[in-house]
């Protein structure tokens, strides 16, 4: 949490034992979003894994592992890797496929 909300909010947290309702996590960081019941929860679901689907699966994978080596590598290694991820994705099936989609405008065979 420290990484997320900072340090003194983090130690407000833990040492007061404080409650704090969905505003309160979303105005931390702790949330990205605050739905007011379950119909909004489940429209607000719908849409976050339909712009999922929209992107290519294997370019998601990617950029997730790039996303979570941002901790543990340092910024230089993390560049070249990503440089070389990139390269690959671009002439690899998805890319071709992205932009043979993209230049015949329409929607690529892995959008769901």
């Amino acid at each position: 949490m420290v990484k997320r909300i900072g340090l003194t909010q983090t130690r407000r947290l833990a040492l007061t034992g404080a409650r704090f309702d969905g505003a309160e996590a979303l105005r931390l960081g702790l949330v990205h979003f605050v739905e007011a019941d379950d119909e909004a929860l489940d429209a607000r679901l719908a849409q976050c894994l339909q712009q999922v689907r929209q992107c290519a699966p294997r370019a998601n994978a990617a950029t997730k592992a790039l996303l979570l080596a941002t901790e543990t590598e340092t910024l230089g290694v993390l560049l070249d890797h990503a440089a070389g991820q990139f390269a690959e994705a671009v002439l690899g099936e998805e890319g071709v496929e992205g932009t043979l989609a993209f230049v015949q405008k329409r929607t690529p065979k892995w959008a769901q």
